[in-house]
């Protein structure tokens, strides 16, 4: 899965990286309005880190993986949002990670370089098959009801492409590999 095949699985990769870091920041810099015990952080198809958080909802942070490929050579960018404190302006639940006066945000930076090392070695020497598994632990949407395209499905998690297996109330299934259309939540 090395190469082309393997970029598909970016989001992944970086989606389960970045809720590593999250983790281990709020472990790192513990008292700053943020706790790994009692808040639950999750993954939202295909990339969104999400946050439940006395009884609120709200996207942390998000990663955009965009790849091009010009003869020979893949150029691969990856972009991540966070919000480390205060939330934007948005008209979709939002949260943040800490509150108050907290690190510096560089500070991310040395818990998410390791975590996204573990996962792009594994994927490339090894294959899809951990990154997927790692997803799928962390999912908040398998299981739940989900507005995708205007209609209201459940989410039967992904596949091992990593496409969302989404069901209708009818119990019959599609496979979503379109990211630019909106997955949102519909129960908390």
């Amino acid at each position: 899965e090395a190469g082309a095949h393997g970029v598909m699985y970016l989001p992944f990769v970086c989606g389960c990286a970045v809720l590593a870091a999250v983790q281990r920041a709020i472990i790192e810099f513990p008292g700053m309005g943020a706790d790994v015990d009692q808040d639950r952080y999750c993954l939202k198809w295909p990339n969104d880190v999400w946050v439940f958080r006395q009884g609120e909802r709200g996207k942390i942070a998000g990663v955009l993986v965009e790849s091009e490929i010009r003869g020979s050579v893949m150029r691969v960018g990856l972009g991540i949002g966070l919000n480390w404190r205060g939330v934007p302006k948005v008209d979709k639940p939002a949260a943040s990670l800490f509150s108050g006066v907290v690190p510096e945000p560089f500070h991310f930076a040395r818990f998410l370089v390791p975590e996204l090392n573990i996962r792009l070695k594994d994927l490339f020497s090894s294959g899809a098959d951990a990154v997927l598994t790692e997803f799928r632990s962390h999912d908040c949407t398998a299981g739940r009801s989900v507005q995708y395209a205007g209609k209201r499905y459940t989410s039967a998690g992904i596949d091992n492409e990593g496409a969302l297996i989404l069901a209708d109330q009818g119990g019959r299934t599609i496979t979503v590999m379109d990211t630019a259309t909106e997955l949102e939540l519909v129960d908390p």
